[in-house]
């Protein structure tokens, strides 16, 4: 295989030519499956403690009693990140 066909082809070709198996791009693919796989994992394992967090700091951060027309007169407008019912 020459240096031009190296850098010019793609691996699909590479292995259509000369019979070579893309291992690279079957690594990467394989990598990125295990990946998005850890990183939903997680996230779910996160996820009810992140829940449970923010309902114990919420009415502590953001009570209804909040009065934030002083802070707008400084700001602009203001928005609401957090809502109270």
């Amino acid at each position: 295989m020459s240096p031009e066909e190296k850098l010019d082809l793609s691996p699909w070709a590479k292995y259509r030519l000369y019979g070579k198996f893309p291992f690279k791009l079957l690594l990467h693919v394989i990598l990125t499956v295990l990946t998005t796989y850890h990183s939903i994992t997680v996230s779910s394992v996160f996820d009810s403690y992140s829940r449970s967090i923010s309902r114990s700091w919420n009415p502590l951060l953001f009570p209804n009693s909040y009065d934030s027309s002083a802070e707008e007169s400084n700001w602009g407008k203001g928005y609401e990140i957090y809502t109270g019912e």
